[in-house]
């Protein structure tokens, strides 16, 4: 997977007393003007306009120091889209360009090169990313699942926060750069979100609305019940002959959980793989239980895919009414998980299309 992050990098000088002078570069911008405005939760309010004769020129912001800490943005007059900088009234020789890179990496380039906080930031990413990235091999998917589930993540957060708890627009603005990085749902991201939420968000000292705090703390409570090494609560779903299946019913060394949609153009391409790894390994000790997420009526939908793709040698089931989700409140199809005999979590999230690989890891794990 890949995703859009914004890196910013900026050049920060005084001019006078009570100002700061900042030079702000946008790569692939030709226009003459820019908007720098601040951030106060969901408000943006436009500061400047800012222009330059040349688009080979930086565009120039003299920030008056009664600004405080702020969270300010450049915009661009033809888009709706901006781009976020800190400010602090404290800072000295600021460093920075702002510029959108296509690649699994948030890169803050030391947006102030005298505070100690972003190498602690840097080191946090990076650390966030060797978790995300694609495992490969026994030896490197069992230090990072050691990784996932120890507090290594957990303690780098809470050092890179220690360092900017006098600054709390600037703690507030990494919790939320942190929690929609954590929210993609890599294997272990739960586990630091949940650590966000719990330890920062709550607490009432950051700039979190009741309705965000809300938000955030119910999504966190969802996540908690489908960690890693967590039991899945039983559910009850229904073969297309209304036999009832109930999850705790399932006896296996290894049990797969996949939900599935036919809608979903990635089960489409992953579901008739998982029917031909299950004809590969159906004289081993593992059932899968395929449960089709479609609700109400539209659960006839499910069976003549099933069908078409061969898919009848997986225990294949539905329910119209999506009870199961009242437990396992899933966001996203698909949804993957690897049980043991007891139903714990062993593994979870991976690319459908590469079960072979972790069901192979994750047999040997169990013995």
């Amino acid at each position: 997977m890949r995703y859009w992050f914004l890196s910013i990098s900026f050049v920060v000088h005084f001019v006078s007393f009570g100002q700061t002078k900042i030079t702000i570069s946008i790569a692939d911008y030709k226009g003459d003007s820019l908007y720098v405005g601040r951030e106060v939760g969901k408000e943006h309010t436009v500061l400047e306009k800012l222009m330059r004769k040349s688009p080979n020129e930086p565009f120039i912001f003299v920030a008056n120091k009664q600004l405080g800490e702020s969270v300010l943005f450049a915009q661009k007059p033809s888009e709706k889209k901006s781009y976020q900088f800190l400010f602090h009234p404290n800072d000295t020789d600021f460093d920075v360009i702002v510029e959108t890179k296509n690649k699994l990496e948030i890169n803050f380039k030391n947006h102030a090169k005298n505070s100690a906080f972003y190498p602690k930031l840097d080191y946090v990413v990076k650390l966030s990313y060797r978790i995300a990235d694609s495992l490969s091999g026994y030896q490197q998917m069992d230090s990072l699942l050691t990784l996932m589930q120890s507090d290594q993540l957990i303690n780098a957060i809470d050092s890179l926060f220690s360092l900017i708890n006098d600054r709390p627009s600037s703690t507030n603005y990494f919790i939320n750069q942190l929690l929609n990085l954590y929210q993609t749902q890599h294997v272990g991201f739960d586990k630091a979100y949940i650590h966000l939420v719990d330890k920062y968000v709550k607490s009432g000292k950051y700039n979190f609305s009741p309705e965000e705090i809300t938000n955030k703390s119910s999504q966190a409570d969802e996540y908690r019940n489908l960690m890693i090494n967590s039991i899945l609560p039983d559910f009850t779903v229904f073969k297309e002959n209304k036999e009832a299946v109930n999850l705790y019913s399932l006896q296996s060394n290894i049990i797969i959980l996949i939900f599935w949609s036919p809608t979903c153009s990635h089960c489409q391409k992953a579901m008739p793989q998982v029917a031909l790894f299950n004809e590969k390994y159906k004289n081993e000790n593992l059932k899968i239980l395929a449960i089709c997420d479609k609700g109400g009526d539209k659960v006839a939908t499910c069976w003549p895919f099933i069908n078409d793709n061969k898919m009848n040698n997986l225990i294949n089931a539905a329910d119209g009414n999506r009870s199961y989700n009242q437990k396992l409140k899933m966001r996203k199809i698909p949804k993957i998980f690897i049980l043991d005999k007891n139903k714990k979590v062993i593994l979870k999230d991976f690319n459908i299309l590469e079960l072979e690989k972790y069901y192979n890891y994750c047999k040997a794990k169990v013995g």
